[in-house]
């Protein structure tokens, strides 16, 4: 086998992975692209304003567009951490129909596949229903653990 056909195996076995992880950190990514889209407009309609009459561009007028957005960027809400209640019930029940358990708020929790601080969403397909012992010693290791359910 040449390099090339070893490369061509890896991107397979690794681009699906890779998909994975980015879709259930969709939440976190449109919400980040979101306030910097927002402060790089504004950015730009700063640098717009500064550079109107200039004939010549100015450095600073390029910091000034910068500075803007990373103000606007830095000074963006936190996400929510709560799961929604409509999220959580259906979570649950989906759950129970598979298992054909109960859930008790005192042995369950419900899990993020992906942690939350790993830009890990409040998804479907990032939420699952596990024992609080194995969630508890899950932490919030790398989503390549828990994607691939090595836990």
């Amino acid at each position: 086998m040449d390099n090339q056909t070893v490369g061509f195996i890896a991107l397979a076995l690794i681009l699906p992975l890779l998909l994975l992880s980015l879709k259930r950190r969709r939440q976190a990514l449109a919400f980040n692209i979101y306030y910097l889209s927002f402060g790089g407009l504004i950015g730009l309609f700063a640098f717009v304003l500064t550079e109107w009459n200039a004939p010549v561009l100015r450095p600073s007028a390029v910091a000034i567009g910068v500075l803007v957005t990373l103000l606007i960027y830095a000074m963006r809400p936190a996400r929510v951490r709560r799961i929604p209640t409509s999220l959580r019930r259906l979570k649950i029940a989906e759950w129970e129909h598979k298992t054909g358990k109960r859930f008790n708020p005192r042995k369950h929790d419900l899990d993020h596949i992906v942690a939350f601080s790993k830009g890990g969403g409040h998804t479907p397909d990032n939420l699952q229903v596990l024992e609080k012992d194995k969630n508890r010693s899950k932490g919030t290791r790398g989503p390549w653990w828990d994607i691939l359910g090595l836990w």
